[in-house]
C-alpha cells in the first residue's frame, strides 16, 4: 500500500483498509485489473494458509452471499480467490463505490511498513470481518 497524501492508512478506516490492502512490488503500476488480481491473490493466500482451506472458502462465500457481495460459489480451493474477488462483479462494484481507487497511486513509489504490518497480521477470518464491517452506506 502506498503512503501517498492523503495516506491510504486513514484514521477510522482500519477495517476497510485491512480488507482492501494489497501487496505489490515497489515501482509496480496499478490499474483496476491489476489491483483486483492482486487482491484475489491475497485472498487466495489467506484461504490457502487457513487450517481448513475448504471451510474458509465456504464460510467466506456463505457470509458474503446474503450481503449480495458474491455472485458465484467457488467450487475449488485453488481458484477461490479468483472467484471471490477477480470474477466477482458485486464485490468489485462495492470497492469501486467505497473509493478504493481514490487514494491509490498509478505507480507504487515506496514501501509502506504500516501496510506491510497490517497485511502480515491479517488472516482469512480477520479479512472477512473487516470486509463485512465496512460501513453499508457505501
Amino acid at each position: 500500500m502506498p503512503t501517498n497524501e492523503p495516506s491510504f492508512i486513514l484514521p477510522s478506516q482500519d477495517a476497510f483498509q485491512r480488507a482492501t490492502a494489497i501487496q505489490a512490488i515497489k515501482g509496480q503500476f496499478i490499474d483496476s485489473e491489476i489491483y483486483f488480481s492482486l487482491l484475489a491473490d491475497r485472498v487466495q493466500d489467506l484461504i490457502n494458509r487457513a487450517d481448513d482451506p475448504e471451510y474458509a472458502m465456504l464460510y467466506i462465500y456463505q457470509l458474503l452471499e446474503p450481503m449480495n457481495l458474491v455472485d458465484e460459489r467457488p467450487s475449488e480451493i485453488e481458484t477461490a480467490g479468483d472467484v471471490l474477488v477477480y470474477q466477482n462483479d458485486y464485490l468489485r462494484e462495492r470497492l469501486y463505490l467505497a473509493g478504493v481507487f481514490e487514494t491509490l497511486p498509478k505507480q507504487l513509489d515506496e514501501n509502506n511498513p504500516q501496510a506491510e504490518e497490517m497485511l502480515n497480521e491479517t488472516n482469512w477470518e480477520s479479512w472477512l470481518n473487516a470486509l463485512t464491517t465496512t460501513p453499508r452506506d457505501i
